[in-house]
């Protein structure tokens, strides 16, 4: 369950995952928000181990709390935590609060999580990227490096992402971004799935996908989904 909840934590900085629109469907890797902005977000997460299955729900309100020239300030609060072992009625566990400042590039330079344990690091690492510098176009992939954590045994990832097409989406304008573990290098926790990053904003408003943990620290598959609320 640890894992699973470090994975959540993950889940809930993955919501800033940016693309802002430029002409001739180029887009240029950037968040675009102001300050006080807010969003919320809900969140499901199946997970199945050798000894059990459960599942997650949760809300997640996130919100821009500074903005200076090339940095912000986002805070997200995750609410209303529901775990349940499969046949169970669940249990709702403590909210939690993560607060992340990072470039407009993505690049993220400070975490802090007031519940999560060590989930700092494990946040840390896969968001702490930078975009590509040129503008990315429809058909445009880019690969992202995601560093080896040695308190939760999980090793180096490569995930490749590749813009697949554009869509009007619950009243968005959004860019449709497949990730998948890189097939040309190995990894015993791969994962793919799929991201539909808002044009205007730069936030991923719905992301849908799979992960498998094959180390030793605690094997699991994961089939999550996460979206913005209307």
């Amino acid at each position: 369950m640890q894992l699973s909840r470090r994975i959540s934590v993950l889940l809930g900085c993955f919501l800033v995952l940016v693309a802002h629109a430029g002409v001739n469907d180029a887009f240029v890797h950037r968040l675009n928000l102001n300050k006080g902005d807010t969003y919320e977000f809900e969140t499901f997460e199946l997970v199945e181990t050798p000894k059990v299955r459960y599942r997650m729900h949760s809300k997640n309100f996130l919100t821009v709390v500074e903005v200076q020239s090339d940095e912000y300030v986002l805070e997200t609060v995750n609410k209303d935590l529901v775990f349940a072992i499969e046949g169970t009625k669940g249990t709702y566990l403590p909210s939690s609060t993560t607060t992340v400042r990072q470039r407009k590039d993505g690049t993220v330079l400070d975490i802090k999580c007031d519940t999560a344990g060590d989930a700092g690091s494990f946040v840390k690492n896969p968001n702490n990227f930078r975009y590509p510098d040129t503008p990315i176009g429809l058909g445009g992939s880019w690969n992202k490096f995601v560093m080896a954590d040695a308190a939760l045994g999980t090793p180096d990832i490569t995930i490749r992402y590749v813009v697949s097409g554009r869509k009007l989406w619950n009243g968005f304008d959004v860019l449709i971004v497949d990730f998948t573990s890189d097939p040309a290098v190995e990894t015993p926790m791969p994962m793919k799935g799929t991201t539909y990053i808002d044009a205007e904003s730069g936030l991923s408003v719905f992301t849908e996908g799979y992960l498998e943990n094959r180390t030793k620290v605690e094997p699991l598959r994961s089939h999550f989904r996460m979206q913005i609320k209307p």
